[in-house]
């Protein structure tokens, strides 16, 4: 760990002791040898150089404990942002809504009345959380559309 040598960076193995005495919290230093001192904190040994209490050793492995779920956290949205981008960001309409919102709005746009470079436009955008339902679809041309860019109006 930074600033403090000899820290272990998280646990070394698995306590492998009496199977009853896993939960080890607050931790127990068992053992020292070679300049090092030997902890168990929960069912993890930690390893360290420094003379530490009890409390120390668990607020560092809580502290190494957080950055590793921190990092997780990261990685795991990171990796849904990527997952996004790399099949399009949303799910189509599916062909029968379709049909049904062009049939429920006559083949034209419901704010001019254009049936020119007409769009499935959604009401409350995909953005704020809107669906693919035909309760949110409405037929629009590309301008009013655009007009529309993201509100909910």
């Amino acid at each position: 760990m930074a600033g403090l040598p000899g820290w272990g960076f998280g646990p070394i193995r698995p306590y492998s002791g009496d199977p009853k005495q896993i939960d080890f919290d607050p931790p127990v230093e068992y053992s020292t040898g070679n300049g090092r001192h030997y902890w168990v904190f929960r069912d993890l040994v930690y390893s360290t150089t420094e003379t530490l209490t009890a409390a120390d050793v668990k607020a560092l492995a809580l502290e190494a404990e957080n950055k590793v779920k921190a990092r997780l956290s990261r990685a795991r949205a990171l990796m849904a942002q990527v997952d996004v981008l790399e099949h399009g960001g949303r799910e189509p309409i599916p062909d029968d809504v379709k049909m049904f919102v062009w049939q429920r709005d006559g083949g034209k746009c419901v704010r001019c009345g254009s049936n020119r470079n007409l769009e499935y436009a959604h009401i409350i955008p995909v953005s704020m959380g809107g669906a693919n339902t035909a309760r949110n679809l409405q037929l629009l041309c590309e301008g009013c559309n655009r007009a529309k860019a993201g509100s909910l109006v």
